[in-house]
C-alpha cells in the first residue's frame, strides 16, 4: 500500500491506507487514516492527526487535526488548525490556529462554525438558538 514507505528516522507514526504518510521520512507522532492522507508530509514536523481519504494531503506544518474526505487538503505550512467536514478547506493554506466545521454535499458547502488565530469564533448567521428538550437541561449563554 506504500503507506509510510519513505520513513527513515521518524517514529511513533501510524499510517493506514494506500499512500497515507507516503513521503514522511523523519516526522514524528502523526496519525493518518485514509488513502493519501498526510501524504506530502516529509520532514521532522509532527503531531498531525487526520481521518479521511486525502485529508491534510498537502500539509508540511505541525499539530493539525482534520476529519473528513479531503478535509484540510489545502493546508501547507499552517499549524494548529482544526478542520472538520468533507472537502472543507482552511481559509488560509499557511495560516495557524484556524477552526472550521462545515460540510460539502457534492454541490455546495455549509459552514457552521469558523474560528481564527486571534481566538474569535463565528457561528453561522442562520443559526437558530432554539432549544427543545425532554428531561433535564442546563443552558448557558442565551
Amino acid at each position: 500500500s506504500s503507506a509510510g514507505s519513505a520513513a527513515t528516522s521518524g517514529n511513533r507514526n501510524t499510517y493506514i491506507g494506500a499512500s497515507a504518510g507516503l513521503l514522511s521520512s523523519s516526522s514524528i507522532d502523526n496519525v493518518a487514516v485514509g488513502s493519501q492522507a498526510l501524504d506530502a508530509l516529509t520532514t521532522a514536523t509532527g503531531g498531525n492527526t487526520c481521518i479521511g481519504s486525502g485529508a491534510l494531503s498537502a500539509v508540511t506544518g505541525s499539530f493539525n487535526i482534520s476529519m473528513g474526505y479531503n478535509a484540510g487538503d489545502n493546508i501547507t505550512s499552517g499549524a494548529g488548525n482544526i478542520i472538520i467536514g468533507a472537502s472543507v478547506d482552511a481559509d488560509s493554506a499557511t495560516g495557524d490556529h484556524q477552526l472550521k466545521i462545515a460540510n460539502y454535499n457534492g454541490s455546495s458547502t455549509v459552514t457552521w462554525i469558523e474560528g481564527e488565530s486571534t481566538g474569535n469564533t463565528e457561528i453561522a448567521v442562520n443559526w437558530n438558538p432554539s432549544l427543545s428538550t425532554t428531561g433535564k437541561a442546563f443552558v448557558m449563554g442565551f
